[in-house]
Parts: C-alpha cells; structure tokens; sequence
C-alpha cells in the first residue's frame, strides 16, 4: 500500500527559515488550522509511523511460506538510521535531566513544579543539545535570501514547544500507539489484567504504554482510564481500534482549541493554507469552539450574520454527530448529551434501546449501517471485560 510521504527539505536548497509565531487565538482559528499545511503535515507523519507499525510479511529460507515478522521493543536485531540513534541520544539525555531535577515530593494538584526547574535547564542546554544530537547537515540548512534565522533557530523553538508550558505546568506524558494485529497477538480486553499488560510491556507498545499507566496511576482501571477501558471491550479487533484512535486523535486533540491554541508556526511547521484540502461539512467538534467576548458597539451588531468557517480537510474524516449518546461504560458513568469520543469506532450492530437493569450501561457507536438509516450512532450492548479482582 502505497503511504503519502512528507516533502524533505535537501541541505543544499535555499530556505526562509522564520521565528515561529502563535495563530490560534480564538475558537473558530482551529477551523482554519485543519485546512493549514501544518495540519496535513501532522497526519502524514502520523499515518506514516502508523505504517510502519504493521507487521512485515516475507518468505522462508526455502521462498515457500509466507512469515510474519515482528519485533520485540528494544530487538538488538532492529538496526537503526544514523538519524534515529540521534534523536534517541537527544530523548535520553532529557531523561537524564531529570535525574538532575527530581520530581518534588510534596502534595500537588495540577503538575510538579519541578517541572519549571526541568524545563529551565533543557532551555539553557537547549543549543548544545541541538548541536550534538541532531545532523550538522540539517542545522546547517542554507538561509534563504533576506533570511536572518537558521534552521536550528527555528527548531529551536519548536523543541521548546513541544516539552510544555512552565508557566501552566502543562506537560503530556501518555501516548497509546497501535501496532498492526497478529495471529497470536494479545486480546484488547487483556489491558485490564496486570498480569498480562506486565507479561507484553516488553513485546508491545499499546502494551507498554498501558503498562506506563499502571505505573503512575492507582485505583481500577476503568476509573482512572475510563475511555481505555471502553476501547477495551471492542471485539472486532486491533485493526478496527487502530482505525478509531486515528480518528479520535483528530476529534479530541487536533480539532480542540484547548489543545492546538498553544501551537506556534513557522516555515517549517506551516499555517499557509493546504491547497489540496477539500472541504468537509461542519461537525461538533469544530462549531462548539470558545470565542472571545467582543464589545457590542450597536444593536445592529446583535444581529450580523456569522462568518463562515474552513471546512475539515479530507485527510482524515470527522466523526459523526448525534443529539445524544451513551458514553464511557465505565461504571459511575451518566448518559451525556454530547459527542462520545467513542463514536471514532464504527460497529455494525443494529442500533438497540438501552436496558434499564442495573448493568453496565451500553458504549455509543458512530457508523451508519444502511442507507435507509438516518445518521446517528448505533447503541450496542458491550459486556465490560473482566478486571483484576
């Protein structure tokens, strides 16, 4: 299957390198961004590390069976580019950071305010650690005419970027890749048992960064990690909950303005417009926005008409909306009257009324299965898996 690739800037090319500013200041601002060249540039690299997850198929000695072939995390077998081993050095080292600047011990609420100090030191380190970890021949990328600013300049602010805010001690530390699935690949339900998320942590990334929750989080897992908990119990396997994440990543990060309002733009990470991007009709996700509060200068400006707003880009496309749905089977969960991230995965259940006995309440669903059918999201009853006692 052939993988749309990103565009590689050559060394000796001419480029504007520009000091990277903030665009998204207002809600409607994230509609623009998912028809922005930035945008399509995230979900082409997504998709194509997503790729390159799925399991390889070749031939035995003997050219006559096909063999899957797949590695453990850390195979010494695995051989790594010049590039990667850099970048690996780079992440390391900012580990090592912060067995300089350990984590406070005392109580807190929203973030350890080691974090400041962490960030401090990254920030003053920040050229040298450029400088030894990534390739000469990108930081020295020849400036075009009229530009003052470097390659590394720019990257330097994007680095920055993406290690959080010190002053909100905002700072992401779960990621939950998706590997292709195998014949004896583990069921999805198995995250919920501590035996089993231990014993394929070490041969499976969902599975270590499961694993990484156990780590920093007490307490059941459906209560700490209710949505987890939900994809969990989808039987149709790994493919179908690969397919919903991608789509839950665009609805719940990508299209959310507390998220992509921080996000800064420069040459390389592009706010011009994608000229390839085709428009999509308006979802929840991109109307229910926040706006800032403008001063009424006369009754006339109460009733002036909106401005319209970019439709979604076709690269990935939006979940559908419904008026209601159930949400998180988890078991202190309401019915809620807004979209279920859980509408990402598509089911072929008939839609079914909701049971009033007191069992877990049924996980939302977002697919259409007729033409006949009006567009909404199927209810479909789904057993909760079973936990660790």
């Amino acid at each position: 299957m052939e993988v749309t690739k990103l565009d590689i800037l050559r060394n000796q090319e001419a480029h504007n390198f520009i000091e990277p500013v903030k665009k998204i200041n207002e809600g409607h601002h994230v509609s623009r961004f998912l028809v922005s060249q930035a945008y399509r540039d995230i979900m082409v690299f997504v998709l194509q590390l997503n790729r390159a997850m799925y399991p390889c198929v070749r031939r035995d000695e003997n050219n006559s069976n096909q063999i899957i072939q797949s590695w453990d995390i850390g195979s010494p077998i695995v051989v790594l580019s010049d590039t990667v081993r850099q970048l690996k050095g780079l992440i390391d080292e900012l580990n090592s950071i912060t067995d300089e600047v350990p984590p406070d011990p005392g109580p807190r609420r929203f973030g350890n305010v080691s974090f400041r100090k962490w960030y401090e030191t990254v920030e003053a380190r920040l050229p040298g650690l450029l400088n030894d970890h990534l390739p000469q021949t990108a930081l020295s990328t020849g400036k075009g005419e009229g530009s003052e600013l470097s390659a590394k300049a720019e990257l330097r602010s994007y680095m920055l970027g993406a290690l959080g805010s010190p002053s909100r001690l905002d700072y992401e530390s779960d990621e939950t890749p998706i590997e292709g699935s195998l014949v004896n690949a583990p069921d999805p339900a198995d995250v919920t048992k501590i035996t089993a998320v231990s014993r394929e942590r070490t041969k499976n990334m969902y599975f270590s960064a499961i694993g990484f929750i156990y780590d920093v989080k007490k307490g059941p897992f459906w209560e700490h990690s209710p949505m987890l908990y939900d994809i969990s119990g989808i039987r149709a396997g790994w493919a179908k909950i690969n397919k919903g994440m991608i789509k839950m990543y665009v609805a719940e990060v990508l299209s959310k303005f507390p998220v992509v309002q921080h996000f800064y733009f420069g040459s390389l990470f592009s706010w011009d417009k994608d000229p390839d991007a085709v428009p999509q009709p308006e979802t929840v996700h991109t109307s229910n926005q926040p706006a800032k509060p403008q001063p009424k200068s006369s009754a006339a400006s109460d009733n002036a008409p909106q401005q319209g707003v970019p439709k979604l880009p076709s690269i990935i496309q939006p979940m559908a909306t419904s008026s209601s749905f159930v949400g998180t089977t988890a078991p202190w969960a309401k019915q809620s009257s807004v979209t279920s991230p859980m509408a990402a995965f598509p089911s072929q259940a008939d839609q079914r009324s909701i049971s009033q006995t007191p069992r877990l309440p049924a996980v939302s669903d977002s697919r259409t299965a007729a033409s006949e059918r009006t567009r909404g999201q199927a209810l479909v009853d789904m057993p909760p898996p079973s936990r660790p006692p």
